[in-house]
């Protein structure tokens, strides 16, 4: 009744008024938690993820040292890349489990994400490529150049790679930070790269170097990066 004080509709006014409201805090969580990942690393994101640093520093300096080994000796060249493949194939299984084992596996690349991997492994492509073009005039070197010459090109490859990865992680918003490690590692790799073939030093113990220098650029990623 009219005298009850109740005006038609107004029921539903507040529902709206409501349901506007649930709405408006709805689209404020999504951009707090959106401005929160953004500041978030990949630490947080995937617990114990990098743990990979320490698993592919430690491979790839026992890679290195076994290849200044086979140099030495002047060993068939097959052993270098049985080495080096065998190594870095078990630091690609060690790194999924790493992965899995965090309980948060990384985000697969969508249609408008790229795939890290995938440019890294271009890289990779690239130096096979680079190196299948300069065998033919590699013939006439002696062991060591000949030797070396690949080497140095997968060295300025796998600064490439870390570029590119560094720059793909802004697409899962990885802090600028947790990036650097890899900025960082294209940084050095690549003067390296440069330097072996015109360096006696670095012709002679490049390998070794190359192993060092990576593994404690790996171990500080990951004393930096644990503890955030």
């Amino acid at each position: 009744m009219p005298g009850d004080g109740v005006v038609p509709g107004e029921a539903g006014a507040s529902d709206d008024v409501g349901s506007d409201a649930e709405t408006v805090d709805r689209a404020v969580l999504k951009r707090e938690l959106h401005d929160i990942k953004d500041a978030m690393g990949i630490e947080e994101r995937h617990p114990g993820i990098v743990r990979v640093w320490l698993l592919f520093g430690a491979l790839v300096l026992v890679a290195s040292l076994a290849s200044q080994y086979v140099l030495f000796e002047r060993l068939p060249g097959y052993w270098f890349g049985a080495i080096w493949f065998g190594l870095m194939g078990l630091g690609g299984v060690g790194s999924w489990w790493l992965g899995r084992r965090g309980g948060d596996a990384p985000a697969a690349p969508s249609e408008t994400t790229p795939d890290p991997w995938l440019q890294f492994g271009v890289a990779y492509a690239a130096a096979v490529a680079v190196q299948a073009i300069a065998a033919p005039f590699l013939a006439d070197l002696d062991y060591v150049a000949s030797t070396m010459f690949p080497f140095a090109v997968w060295v300025a490859m796998a600064g490439v790679g870390y570029l590119l990865l560094g720059n793909a992680l802004k697409a899962y918003r990885v802090r600028r930070s947790d990036r650097l490690a890899f900025y960082l590692g294209g940084a050095w790799m690549i003067p390296l790269a440069v330097a072996i073939p015109r360096t006696d030093v670095l012709r002679t113990w490049g390998y070794a170097v190359f192993g060092v220098t990576f593994f404690v650029h790996a171990l500080g990623a990951y004393l930096v990066l644990s503890r955030r």
